[in-house]
């Protein structure tokens, strides 16, 4: 994988992040909840994400 390409795929997970972040912590009550949900949600991404071939 080129520099280039692993700079696009890290430079769209962080807008894909910021544009869905505010949907799924609208609901929560408190600035607690809200850290909790967003740090549950990038480990589970991290976690679901291929690893780079070879």
């Amino acid at each position: 994988m080129s520099a280039a390409a692993g700079a696009t795929l890290v430079a769209g997970g962080f807008i894909a992040g910021a544009v869905i972040t505010p949907d799924m912590t609208r609901y929560n009550r408190s600035a607690a909840d809200v850290a909790k949900q967003t740090d549950s949600s990038r480990c589970s991404g991290s976690l679901s994400r291929p690893s780079p071939a070879s």
